[in-house]
């Protein structure tokens, strides 16, 4: 009991840390936070997971430069925000645009430190990246809540090459949310399943149309089971 208290302490506290400093960052980012908050229980065992793959993800896409963490471009946005509280995306035409101002700011270590230890500079991050995939290619709205929260679901499965590529593709990550929470019909999660192995066939040309159905079903039971 005592240990789960600890947990349910922890996470309202990240919480509620991350909506302040979201909440004065506004726009985009902000309501990706109010998004990504109803499940943030589920993520934050495996927020660590989660950032590494979205970090991945990032990389593969030439969202992020080599060496960059999550965390190091959640600390940034808030760092930036509060020196100069007019710096937002909504200031700039693109999100690379913005990325690339807060890269200039020079960072206050101590505040760096307890935005890392405290997570809000990985929840701001995820937030961030998502949002920079999600108009890199032109994804549907709220896609880059949606997708941090099928990597939660499933973090084996839904690895950086797997997840790079299904970005690439316009993948239905509020679709592949609803499969893996047993959501969508037998004809639905059939042309799911089509659609998502055509996908992998483009990575992996030699792909087992078995294996992958088992392997996708398998991170549908293990979740529901987790």
């Amino acid at each position: 009991m005592g240990v789960w208290s600890f947990v349910c302490d922890t996470v309202s506290s990240v919480a509620s840390t991350a909506v302040s400093v979201a909440t004065s960052i506004g726009g985009a980012i902000s309501s990706t936070i109010d998004k990504i908050l109803p499940y943030l229980e589920k993520i934050h065992p495996v927020l660590g997971q989660v950032s590494e793959i979205i970090r991945d993800v990032g990389k593969i896409l030439g969202i992020l430069k080599p060496g960059e963490e999550i965390e190091d471009i959640g600390d940034r946005v808030i760092q930036a925000s509060e020196q100069d509280p007019t710096m937002k995306p909504e200031r700039f035409d693109t999100y690379e645009e913005y990325l690339n101002a807060i890269r200039t700011f020079e960072l206050d270590p101590q505040k760096t430190k307890q935005n890392q230890e405290n997570k809000t500079a990985t929840i701001i991050g995820l937030a961030t990246v998502g949002k920079a995939t999600e108009e890199r290619f032109d994804l549907r709205e709220n896609s880059s809540a949606e997708m941090i929260q099928v990597i939660a679901k499933s973090p084996e499965f839904f690895n950086p090459d797997r997840m790079g590529n299904l970005v690439r593709n316009d993948a239905n990550f509020g679709e592949i949310g609803r499969y893996l929470d047993g959501k969508l019909s037998l004809g639905q999660t059939d042309a799911l399943y089509d659609r998502l192995f055509s996908m992998e066939q483009k990575i992996n040309p030699s792909a087992n149309r078995d294996q992958f159905d088992n392997a996708l079903y398998a991170a549908k039971h293990n979740q529901e089971t987790a």
